[in-house]
């Protein structure tokens, strides 16, 4: 596979070695792929927690290997990322939530819809912790008129509940297999509820997946010698300043289940990956400068160091 193929326009501005990805705006705009051969890894939504903010959306990633796509977590925002991302609803062949967090989840319900509208692969398999089967379930319902109206202009469509199987993850290890990728989950801690990372390895590369964890040493093994490591990442200091202004006691609390970005970098020396990105930033505003996060992780990780921003493929 050629690594550079890119969603990307040639404005994309893609970090080398260890060196600091600088992305503005227009850097980030988007042209449909020339090729859709090979596995890329497109990041949708790049903050971190239930904030809305101009410069990321909420959580939300993408695997697409040869076109088709295996959506990981879908916070608010990340539907309209697709779009502009140019990934087709119908080629949706995998949604993997990490946790039931609202900045996981707050577009799987218009994602759900718009998979089930369409005439695209069948079913999608839906994973997640507990607390998944009710989310897809509910996120139906919600739109049970718009259904009804579609299935009486069109005729012998599958009922929305068909498009979808849905699983319930119990235990770590392999989740899903088709032909073109196998997925792994591991749980990590992020109390009080159920959190996973999950591991895509493909033809031509494996990418990881943090979810929301503390530091967590297991993490490194279970990403040994990955090629992509997608790790989230707290800057406390600038949780702790404006327009957070979280208190000591809140900041305290969020190293308990969070992870900064120099542990990040840890995880990735101990692991042996390629390449760190780092994405679900808190804080997400560009208060606190991508050369901060860079730095902080280089304190540790050697490899390459990307700073997530959303539309980025990498």
């Amino acid at each position: 596979m050629n690594r550079s193929t890119s969603l990307f326009d040639r404005r994309t501005i893609l970090a080398a070695g260890g060196a600091l990805m600088v992305c503005s705006a227009a850097a980030r705009a988007v042209a449909p792929a020339k090729s859709d051969a090979g596995t890329k890894l497109v990041l949708l939504g790049t903050t971190g927690a239930p904030y809305f903010i101009p410069e990321r959306k909420m959580i939300g990633q993408a695997v697409v290997i040869d076109g088709r796509v295996y959506l990981i977590d879908a916070g608010y925002g990340v539907a309209g990322r697709m779009v502009e991302a140019h990934l087709p609803f119908e080629k949706v062949a995998g949604i993997f939530v990490t946790h039931m967090h609202a900045d996981h989840i707050a577009d799987f319900p218009i994602i759900a819809e718009q998979i089930a509208m369409s005439q695209g692969i069948s079913p999608v398999g839906v994973f997640g912790p507990e607390g998944i089967r009710a989310t897809c379930s509910g996120a139906l319902e919600t739109f049970t008129e718009t259904f009804k109206a579609r299935q009486m202009m069109m005729q012998g469509i599958p009922a929305p509940s068909d498009r979808f199987a849905v699983t319930q993850i119990a235990a770590n290890g392999v989740i899903f297999q088709d032909d073109r990728v196998e997925v792994s989950a591991l749980a990590v801690p992020h109390p009080p509820i159920p959190s996973y990372a999950y591991r895509f390895d493909s033809q031509d590369r494996s990418i990881v997946f943090s979810g929301d964890t503390r530091m967590f040493e297991g993490l490194a093994e279970f990403a040994k010698g990955a090629d992509v490591l997608v790790h989230e990442a707290i800057y406390l200091p600038g949780f702790a300043a404006p327009p957070y202004n979280m208190p000591e006691a809140m900041v305290k609390m969020a190293t308990s289940v969070h992870t900064t970005p120099e542990q990040a970098g840890q995880i990735a020396q101990q692991a042996g990956v390629k390449t760190l990105v780092l994405s679900h930033l808190i804080p997400g505003q560009t208060t606190t400068p991508d050369s901060v996060w860079h730095s902080e992780a280089a304190k540790h990780f050697k490899g390459r160091i990307i700073v997530g921003h959303d539309l980025m493929v990498i």
